[in-house]
């Protein structure tokens, strides 16, 4: 049974992941070329980094495998607004936030 105080099981954290993949599915769609390295980093100090690659199931189960590099959680939570960096494999990168009270998928500026 997940802990409600688990910060991997809190619903902000499932948001962030949620709006994560479709943020990945977006870039994706524009072009970019796997792997692509990420960074998230909310207003209170808490941040992941981790690296997303194609498993050899990607096309077969529809997902992404993460290799996450390092986390850092505050307060058991990700504070809105949420500044992520993405760099895909060809040195293209990738901004995005999630801004307090926005609905997700975060806002994708190049």
């Amino acid at each position: 049974m997940p802990d409600e105080n688990d910060a991997r099981t809190s619903p902000l954290l499932d948001d962030v992941a949620n709006a994560l993949g479709g943020l990945l599915t977006e870039v994706i769609n524009e072009g970019a070329t796997l792997p692509i390295l990420i960074i998230a980093v909310a207003a209170n100090e808490s941040m992941f980094y981790g690296r997303y690659y194609d498993g050899g199931d990607y096309e077969s189960l529809g997902g992404l495998d993460c290799e996450p590099l390092a986390e850092h959680i505050m307060d058991d939570n990700f504070a809105p607004p949420i500044n992520m960096m993405l760099v895909e494999a060809k040195g293209a990168a990738y901004r995005a936030v999630i801004e307090p009270g926005a609905s997700m998928p975060p806002r994708l500026l190049h």
